[in-house]
C-alpha cells in the first residue's frame, strides 16, 4: 500500500469513566501532490473529552504484531527495537519492528507524538499469540509500559512477537486531550515474484533512502505534517461534501471508492535513468520522445484489478477507473499511458494455450493493445499479459479504450508533447482495429466470442466499441497537433460507420 485516505475512525462513548473518545485517520492521499502522496505512513488521533466531575487519566495503547498476516511470521529472525528522534522542535518516541524475510524484507514503525503534559512508554517485546494477559497487566498498574532499552532477540522459528507504544494524558472536567499515534511500513526495494529486476519504491527519491533504515523519519514526518495535510484534503472534499444538491450516496462514492487507488496491491516504484533490461522503456523512448521524462519525473504506478484478479493495470477496465487518476494525479495517468504505449508496439511471439478456446497464440501481438502489464507473482513491465483466458489480440474494446483515454488525457492536460507522442501509437491501434470490419461498414464486428471487457458473453454483429467515434475524435482534434489530414480509409470509414450508426461528421 502506497496511499492512504483521511476518514473518520469512529466515536467511543465511555459511561463509566464519563468519556468521549474520537480518533481520526489520516495519510496523504492528496491531489496534484506527488511527494507525500507516495508516503507509506499513517497518523491516528485520538480526542479525550471527559465530562467526569474530576481529573481523569487516559492512557492509550497502540499494538502492532511484527509481520504481515502470512507464514513469514513464524519464520524466525525478526527482532524489535526502540527508537527516540528528535528534529525540528518535534520529538517522537517508539518502536521498530524489522521483518528480516529472504525477500522484501521491511519495517514497521510505531510511534507516539511527545508533547507538554503527554507521557509515552513503550513495549518492545510481548507474545500476540495469547490474550495478552502480561502487557495489559503492565498497562493496568500505572498507565504506562516498562520500556525497556535495547533490542529484543531475533524470534525463534515458530514464534511471532509484537511490540506496545502507550500515549497519556490528564483531562481535567469538561476538558479535551489529544494523543497521537503513527504507523509506517519501510519497506524501500522491492523484487516481484520473478526476482528479476529491484525497484525502488517512490518515496525513496525525496525523504529518507532505501536503506531500510527510514522509519524513524517517516514516524516523525508524518506526525509532523498531518496537520497540513488534514487542510489539504478539506480543500480538497469540502465543497463537495457541503454541497447540498449531491445526494450521501454520490459524496460516499467519489470519495470512499477512492481506497482501491490505495489498497489495490498498489505499487509506485522509481524508475532508473539507464536500465538496459527495461525493455518497454527501450521500445518507447524511440519512437516517443517523451517517455524518458516523464517515468523518471514521476515513476511507474500500478494496480491490481482486484486482490483476486492478480493483474496489474488490466486495461479494459482501467478505462473507467482512469478518470481517478486523470483528474487527481495526471502525471500518474501519463506515465501508465506511456507504459501502455510502449506495450503497444512490444510484441512477444512465444506462443502459449488460450484456456477457452484451446487455441495457441502469441504471448503479445505487435500494434494492439495488452490486457495488462503483468502479474506481481511474474515481473510486471517486463512479461506482459497475465491473462490467458482468451487471446486479447482480437478483443474488439482495448485499441479504442486507449484511443479515447489518449483524447481524455490530452483534453485534460492540454500537453501537446503527448498528443504527438501517442498519435504514432493511436493510429497503428486503429489499423488494427479496422481488420474487424469485415462487410466494410465502417463498422467493426464482434467474433462470435467473448471478445470484449464482458469476457464471459459471446456476441456477434456490430460492435458497441466502435472505430468511428474514435477516428472522429482523432481527426478533429490529433490533426492540429500534427498538421496531419485523414484521407483514404480512416476518412471513408469514417463517413461509412457514420451513416449507418446515425452520426453527422464534420
Amino acid at each position: 500500500m502506497e496511499l492512504g485516505l483521511l476518514w473518520l475512525s469512529g466515536v467511543y462513548y465511555l459511561p463509566g469513566q464519563s468519556l468521549t473518545l474520537t480518533c481520526r485517520q489520516v495519510s496523504p492521499i492528496i491531489p496534484q501532490d506527488y511527494k507525500d502522496s507516495s508516503l507509506p505512513a499513517a497518523v491516528f488521533i485520538w480526542d479525550v473529552e471527559s465530562s467526569a466531575a474530576e481529573d481523569v487519566e487516559v492512557s492509550i495503547m497502540f499494538t502492532m504484531r511484527n509481520g504481515s498476516g502470512s507464514s513469514s511470521d513464524r519464520a524466525g529472525g525478526h527482532w524489535n527495537e526502540p527508537f527516540h528522534l528528535h528534529q525540528n522542535g518535534h520529538p517522537v518516541t517508539g518502536v521498530l519492528l524489522h521483518h528480516c524475510t529472504s525477500a522484501n524484507p521491511f519495517t514497521l514503525g510505531i510511534a507516539v507524538r511527545e508533547r507538554p503534559g503527554i507521557h509515552s512508554s513503550y513495549c518492545t517485546e510481548f507474545d500476540p499469540t495469547g490474550m495478552g494477559q502480561e502487557i495489559w497487566k503492565d498497562l493496568l498498574e500505572d498507565g504506562r509500559l516498562n520500556s525497556s532499552t535495547g533490542a529484543t532477540s531475533p524470534t525463534a522459528k515458530g514464534k511471532k512477537t509484537a511490540a506496545a507504544v502507550v500515549a497519556g494524558c490528564t483531562v481535567s472536567p469538561g476538558g479535551r486531550g489529544t494523543l497521537e499515534f503513527s504507523l509506517c511500513w519501510d519497506m524501500p526495494r522491492i523484487r516481484f515474484g520473478a526476482g528479476d529486476k529491484e525497484y525502488a519504491r517512490r518515496y525513496t527519491r525525496f525523504f529518507f533512502g532505501s536503506e531500510g533504515t527510514a522509519a524513524p523519519a517517516l514516524c516523525q514526518h508524518s506526525l509532523s505534517h498531518y496537520e497540513e495535510w488534514e487542510e489539504k484534503i478539506a480543500m480538497w472534499q469540502d465543497p463537495i461534501l457541503q454541497d447540498e444538491l449531491l445526494p450521501p450516496w454520490y459524496k460516499s462514492a467519489l470519495f470512499n471508492e477512492l481506497y482501491f487507488v490505495a489498497d489495490g496491491g498498489t505499487v509506485w516504484v522509481e524508475v532508473l535513468a539507464d536500465d538496459a533490461n527495461d525493455e518497454l522503456m527501450k521500445a518507447g523512448q524511440q519512437q516517443m520522445a517523451g517517455m524518458k521524462s516523464v517515468l523518471h519525473e514521476y515513476g511507474r504506478f500500478a494496480y491490481l484489478e482486484g486482490q483476486e484478479y492478480r493483474m496489474y493495470n488490466t486495461y479494459d477496465v482501467h478505462f473507467y477507473a482512469s478518470f481517478a487518476l486523470i483528474m487527481l494525479w495526471p502525471q500518474l495517468e501519463i506515465s501508465l499511458q506511456y507504459d501502455m504505449a510502449a506495450a503497444v508496439i512490444h510484441e512477444d511471439p512465444e506462443r502459449r494455450k488460450y484456456l477457452m478456446s484451446g487455441s495457441l497464440a502469441p504471448v503479445k501481438s505487435r500494434n494492439v493493445v495488452p490486457h495488462d502489464i503483468g502479474d506481481p507473482e511474474d515481473e510486471p513491465w517486463q512479461k506482459l499479459n497475465a491473462y490467458l483466458i482468451h487471446d486479447t489480440a482480437d478483443w474488439k474494446d482495448l485499441n479504442l479504450k486507449f484511443v479515447l483515454q489518449v483524447y481524455r488525457d490530452y483534453y485534460m492536460t492540454k500537453s501537446s508533447t503527448y498528443l504527438q507522442d501517442m498519435w504514432p501509437i493511436c493510429q497503428a491501434v486503429m489499423d488494427t482495429a479496422l481488420r474487424f470490419d469485415l462487410d466494410g461498414d465502417g463498422l467493426i464486428e464482434n467474433s462470435g466470442f467473448p471478445d470484449q471487457t464482458y469476457d464471459g458473453w459471446m456476441m456477434t454483429g456490430p460492435s458497441k466499441e466502435q472505430p468511428a467515434l474514435a477516428e472522429l475524435l482523432a481527426a478533429k482534434y490529433f490533426n492540429p497537433f500534427r498538421r496531419i489530414y485523414i484521407v483514404g480509409h480512416y476518412r471513408s470509414a469514417e463517413d461509412r460507420g457514420s451513416s449507418v450508426i446515425g452520426l453527422g461528421v464534420k
